[in-house]
């Protein structure tokens, strides 16, 4: 349980930032503001569930909060 509760965090996270990232393109404007904000903030959020998920493939992982 803990594993699927781990997978679907990092592909909801991994999904925000796409569509953060396509909301930026599609306004073709310069990364500044609160759009930049909201790409950077997506980014970090994937890549913390991504270490979530090699902690849990090496079994080191205890618990999750979701």
């Amino acid at each position: 349980m803990i594993w699927v509760t781990v997978v679907r965090r990092c592909h909801r996270a991994r999904k925000a930032w796409e569509r953060a990232a396509k909301a930026w393109d599609k306004a073709r404007a310069p990364l500044v503001g609160p759009l930049r904000d909201a790409v950077v903030t997506a980014r970090m959020e994937y890549l913390a569930a991504t270490a979530a998920v090699r902690t849990a493939e090496s079994g080191r992982m205890k618990a999750v909060r979701a």
